[in-house]
């Protein structure tokens, strides 16, 4: 549990932890006299005992708590109790309720960019409040996405405005060059981590990255030109990028000048500070005829230049053209001209370095790595004949496809699943569906590739198991499961995975098991095979059994007894072929990815909570914490009609259930 949470510092009694970046750690406080929550920055405790950095956090705080503006996230106090140093800031809520970050916004939004006229608006926002804190002295000097939050009105706050001087420009180069050496330490962990030292280091301007640089405004408009670029492009510009218009060519051209003002490698070639930035900004603004946003502060409306621009409309009059900023550098053709032929240059050295980090990684052990980098060369070069052939040879002869087997100790097959996206459910068109929890249809994407049993697992796997650990499942420790006697399904205390009613071998599918007795299952042989085994979540065993397909059954819009173990067709309930019990897995034809049994022969326990469509992972269906509540089963039974066996049947039952028709296969994570 994390220490901090229960703990008082000050007044602020802390609840829960909401963020941690490279500069702290932060959790929602109450304040125990005012009854308000607060947002509580916990700076790093290595910094604790630096004689510089206790007269900078004093020196500094005074400053950074007088700042207000309602783009700027209000510091109302800093303190010091044993050894930890914090600062009390507004608690931001987003339009949801929770807090919410850029860095966050972005990865939700499709391809990780916004559109312009949203660019717009935003940029505007920070560059207000940035001007602001320039104009009194404060260079924020660690501009990024996860430090400008989104408030319930759906305006941005820039927050920890001058927090990077307070911790020190060596403290942040050490973490950084830490994180870059390999796994984070505990001591880098403190500190935000190494994910978040690097995310630092990503937005830095050249002068941060070195000691001894000045640092000024023009430091924050070369962070906040990055932003701006991986707003538009849904990528951070780095050595070799191309304008936003050349990288994305709707983007309107005015892009390319602003960002060549705020990326430029020498701080004279910059803006000169935030409020130059704005007045391009707004230049650019008026000149495209989009509107101006109205910002909104704790319910208040703030004055913005929608306002003035309509005053200044009224009666036929014009406004007057606003002057240059002072000292702004020439937005000239020529700089833009010098950007483009040096990110070409760039380009073309980072293109060179890519194919021989794939020449050189063109082996079993490392081709994941030579297929990174020469899946990178192909975005920026796809006509490259050299990367094209190499990548082909690389997957032919090294990486995981459709078809690949893997055998483990206890024999056990399972198949390669790749990645891909698929349609999940049945179609709101097709009337033949167990129940609404099948609707609507929606898109998922898997993401990473997965090995999955071939078979159901085998009565004489699940032996091993028991033999290795002595377990006793819960039809054995509790009353029993479910039998077969003269016809009839039946409950009995003697009925268990070893008695069913009928014959089975240690070929056929294991069943009256749990889903807590499969869980135990996964623990013992990911612990044996040093492995990560678990069951699949629901996405990935529809994703499995339908193995490209887009019918009601991967066999077509039908399925006989020929095909699968059921007891006959739906419409004619035709019972006369069927089995009425279990056979060997594997009797019936695999689909296109190998799998066997997809359709029929047991139910398959999933590791999902039962949930309405559609199907979210973020929503923590595949969570372990409450063993109480309802899993998802799939795929049908010996014990059903075909209608009840389709790749998008669901079927749900409470964890400690067991049946004579209900059984499992496993997953294998991919290291």
């Amino acid at each position: 549990m994390d220490p901090y949470i229960g703990r008082q510092l000050g007044d602020y009694l802390i609840s829960e932890k909401i963020g941690e970046g490279s500069l702290g750690a932060v959790y929602r406080a109450r304040h125990v006299h005012l009854q308000k929550d607060f947002a509580l920055k916990i700076l790093p405790r290595a910094l604790a005992g630096d004689p510089a950095f206790e007269a900078r956090f004093h020196d500094e705080s005074r400053s950074i708590s007088e700042l207000r503006h309602p783009g700027i996230v209000q510091v109302h106090e800093t303190g010091c109790q044993e050894g930890e140093h914090f600062l009390a800031m507004d608690c931001v809520a987003g339009p949801e309720g929770r807090p919410l970050n850029l860095q966050e916004w972005l990865k939700n939004r499709p391809n990780g960019r916004m559109p312009q006229e949203k660019v717009q608006q935003w940029a505007i926002q920070i560059a207000e409040a940035l001007s602001y804190a320039h104009s009194r002295g404060v260079v924020h000097r660690n501009i990024k996405p996860s430090n400008i939050l989104i408030d319930s009105a759906g305006n941005v706050r820039l927050t920890d405005l001058g927090l990077a001087k307070v911790v020190g420009g060596e403290f942040i180069r050490s973490r950084i060059q830490k994180s870059m050496q390999g796994p984070a330490t505990a001591e880098a962990s403190e500190a935000g981590g190494r994910a978040s030292s690097l995310d630092t280091y990503d937005y830095m301007a050249p002068e941060q990255r070195t000691e001894g640089g000045a640092i000024s405004p023009r430091t924050d408009v070369y962070s906040l030109g990055v932003v701006l670029y991986q707003m538009l492009t849904g990528k951070r510009p780095g050595s070799y990028a191309q304008p936003p218009s050349r990288a994305l060519p709707w983007l309107q051209k005015r892009w390319d000048e602003l960002i060549a003002l705020c990326l430029a490698e020498a701080p004279a070639d910059r803006y000169g500070n935030a409020e130059q930035v704005l007045r391009a900004l707004r230049s650019a603004q008026r000149t495209s005829g989009s509107k101006v946003p109205l910002m909104i502060a704790a319910g208040t409306a703030v004055v913005a230049a929608a306002a003035v621009l309509a005053i200044a409309m009224i009666g036929g009059r014009r406004e007057p053209p606003v002057p240059p900023a002072e000292n702004a550098p020439a937005p000239t053709q020529t700089l833009q001209e010098k950007w483009v032929q040096s990110q070409a240059a760039a380009e073309k050295e980072r293109k060179q370095k890519l194919l021989k980090t794939a020449q050189e990684n063109d082996s079993k052990e490392h081709g994941k790595t030579a297929l990174a980098a020469l899946d990178e060369l192909l975005e920026l070069d796809p006509g490259n004949i050299e990367a094209v052939a190499l990548k082909q040879k690389i997957e032919d002869y090294y990486v995981l496809k459709v078809g690949d087997m893997l055998t483990n100790s206890i024999g056990m097959k399972l198949m390669f699943i790749p990645p891909g996206d698929f349609m999940m459910g049945t179609p709101d068109d097709d009337k033949i569906r167990g129940s609404d929890m099948e609707v609507p249809q929606h898109g998922i994407r898997i993401a990473k590739g997965f090995y999955l049993g071939k078979y159901e697992v085998t009565v004489g796997q699940f032996r091993a198991f028991v033999k290795d650990t002595g377990y006793e499942t819960e039809a054995e420790t509790g009353n029993g499961g479910g039998g077969w006697i003269k016809g009839e399904y039946v409950g009995r205390k003697e009925f268990n995975w070893r008695n069913m009613g009928f014959k089975q071998t240690d070929d056929h599918p294991v069943v009256n098991v749990s889903w807590n007795d499969v869980q135990v299952f996964c623990e013992w042989l990911s612990a044996r095979e040093k492995k990560h085994y678990r069951l699949p979540t629901e996405a990935e065993w529809e994703y499995a059994c339908r193995a490209g397909t887009t019918t009601r059954f991967n066999t077509g819009n039908t399925l006989t007894t020929e095909q699968a173990n059921i007891v006959g067709d739906s419409e004619t309930k035709d019972d006369s072929h069927a089995r009425w019990k279990t056979t060997p897995v594997g009797s019936f034809p695999a689909n296109a990815w190998g799998l066997h049994d997809m359709h029929g022969n047991v139910w398959e326990w999933c590791q999902t909570l039962t949930k309405s469509y559609p199907y979210q992972v973020e929503d923590d269906r595949e969570s372990l914490v409450d063993r109480t509540m309802t899993r998802l089963m799939r795929g049908g039974s010996w014990y059903a009609y075909s209608w009840y066996v389709r790749s998008a049947e669901r079927l749900w039952n409470t964890p400690d259930i067991r049946g004579i028709d209900l059984g499992f296969r496993v997953c294998l994570e991919l290291d």
